[in-house]
C-alpha cells in the first residue's frame, strides 16, 4: 500500500509540473514552432507545384523555364510591381502557360505560397542573399 501512495504523489508530481511547465512558456514555444512548419510547408508547396517552372530557388533559370518563360521570382524588380493579390490572383488563375491552382491548392495554401514567394526576393536573408 504504501508503494502505491508514493506511485500516485509521484506522477500526480509530473503531471502538475507538466501543466506549469506548458502554462509558463510553451505557448510561445509552440507559435515558433508553427510558425516555422508554416515555413516548411510553403516550401513543400513551392516544390511540388511550382519549382517545375520556376527552379527551386525560384529564379527560373531551367530549361521549362526558358520554354515556357516564366517569371524569375527573386527580380527585386518584378517583386516591387507586383502585389500580393496579383501573385495570388496568378496562382489561382493561372496566367499565360502556368497552369490555374484554384481547383487543386486551398486558399490559405496560395497564402503561404504569396509569402514564399515573397522571401526568395533577391537580397533578402531568407532568399540566402549575404548583407
Amino acid at each position: 500500500m504504501n508503494r502505491f501512495v508514493w506511485r500516485l504523489t509521484f506522477a500526480l508530481c509530473v503531471c502538475v509540473l507538466c501543466i506549469v511547465a506548458l502554462s509558463c512558456g510553451g505557448r510561445q514555444k509552440v507559435r515558433k514552432a508553427d510558425g516555422l512548419a508554416e515555413k516548411a510547408d510553403s516550401i513543400v508547396l513551392f516544390a511540388n507545384n511550382c519549382a517545375k517552372c520556376h527552379g527551386d530557388d525560384g529564379r527560373a533559370t531551367n530549361l521549362r523555364a526558358k520554354m515556357v518563360r516564366a517569371s524569375n521570382l527573386t527580380d527585386a524588380e518584378w517583386q516591387g510591381r507586383v502585389t500580393d493579390e496579383q501573385i495570388a490572383a496568378a496562382i489561382e488563375l493561372g496566367p499565360k502557360a502556368m497552369p490555374a491552382f484554384e481547383k487543386k491548392l486551398r486558399p490559405s495554401e496560395i497564402q503561404a505560397l504569396v509569402g514564399h514567394i515573397r522571401s526568395l526576393r533577391a537580397g533578402t536573408e531568407e532568399a540566402g542573399a549575404t548583407p
